[in-house]
């Protein structure tokens, strides 16, 4: 599974904001996501205070031991 992880940070309240995105195209690249992060910002959805911080695509892998129920 891949999920997107996106962070923003506010330097004078030494805060972080972000989520995941699950299962993020496979061509996404970093002037998309960094466009759309500043948008995030443009459209009041993150707060103004906050700047764009952080992004990865996280690979993860399952190994299911057991599922009794």
């Amino acid at each position: 599974m891949r999920n997107l992880s996106v962070r923003w940070y506010d330097s004078t309240a030494k805060k972080s904001k972000g989520f995941y995105i699950k299962e993020p195209k496979e061509t996404l690249t970093q002037a998309e996501v960094e466009t759309v992060m500043g948008n995030l910002i443009t459209l009041k959805a993150i707060p103004s205070s906050y700047a764009v911080d952080y992004a990865a695509v996280i690979d993860t892998q399952k190994n299911e031991l057991f599922n009794l129920i």
